[in-house]
């Protein structure tokens, strides 16, 4: 858990900083990127592999 949030944290702030060139739209990006970071992070989620890839149930 706390290396799948650290590499989310990495990732994230790497996109931040690509963007911060463009001002008008790096809010805008911000925002997007924070969303994709949760949808990534859900599927990535090292606790939910087994459940995804051989269907344990918690």
């Amino acid at each position: 858990m706390i290396l799948n949030y650290l590499f989310s944290y990495v990732r994230q702030r790497t996109e931040q900083w690509a963007h911060t060139k463009d001002n008008k739209n790096y809010r805008n990006h911000e925002i997007e990127s924070r969303d994709n970071l949760q949808v990534r992070t859900k599927s990535f989620n090292i606790f939910n592999a087994g459940e995804k890839m051989y269907g344990y149930q918690k």
